[in-house]
């Protein structure tokens, strides 16, 4: 299973530029992640910043069969980690 983006965010920042998602790294919100301006604190005066909501993501099922192989694999991940089982 893995997480796909509703429409919530634009994906742009203050700018215009297109935003990228990072995840936290403070004591308080420890690996929640948000959306930032790519020249977020790199010395640009945008620091956009926009926490990801739980409801801007939707989970989806992901099958299928590889030509090559044969084998069924199987995709599950989270916000920011991808495992692939192979069954």
């Amino acid at each position: 299973m893995r997480r796909r983006r509703l429409n919530s965010h634009d994906g742009s920042c203050f700018y215009g530029l297109k935003t990228v998602i990072k995840k936290s790294g403070t004591a308080e919100n420890p690996n929640r992640l948000f959306h930032a301006c790519l020249r977020y604190r790199k010395g640009s005066h945008c620091n956009y910043f926009k926490w990801v909501d739980d409801d801007e993501f939707e989970a989806v099922d992901v099958c299928g069969k590889n030509k090559d192989s044969g084998t069924y694999m199987e995709v599950e991940g989270d916000y920011d980690e991808w495992r692939v089982k192979v069954a």
